[in-house]
């Protein structure tokens, strides 16, 4: 488990290297995704069924790569497969048993190192996220 965890924090940091010259671009108008297309796309709740405080992507059938300011909410559940932001329609809800922050994560620094993976109690039904 220490060496997948260390391997999902190094990812997670060479991915911030790549992407940090990349322009990036908001969505503005974007498109509604069809039902059942982004299956690995994670809500993150409180309770079972309620709405969805932070999103992330499954990229592991029981890790959850999302935000390290995700932290301050009250995450409890992963809601994989959802194509709504509450409710229990078209997913499957996992319980998160651990979370593992970005070690050199820091609210001072305005999303720097700004990731964060979720354990999940079982393994999930849907596919992950190809990185």
């Amino acid at each position: 488990m220490k060496t997948f965890s260390t391997l999902i924090i190094m990812l997670a940091c060479a991915v911030n290297t790549y992407g940090s010259n990349i322009e990036r671009k908001l969505i503005v108008g974007g498109d509604v995704v069809p039902a059942n297309t982004k299956t690995y796309m994670t809500g993150l709740r409180a309770t079972i069924g309620g709405n969805s405080l932070c999103g992330g992507s499954l990229i592991s059938p029981t890790h959850v790569l999302t935000a390290s300011h995700c932290v301050g909410y009250d995450i409890r559940w992963a809601s994989i497969g959802s194509h709504f932001r509450n409710g229990t329609q078209n997913s499957e809800q996992i319980r998160v048993i651990s979370i593992m922050n970005h070690p050199n994560y820091s609210e001072n620094v305005l999303f720097s190192d700004d990731f964060l993976v979720l354990e999940l109690a079982k393994p999930s039904s849907f596919k992950p996220v190809k990185l």
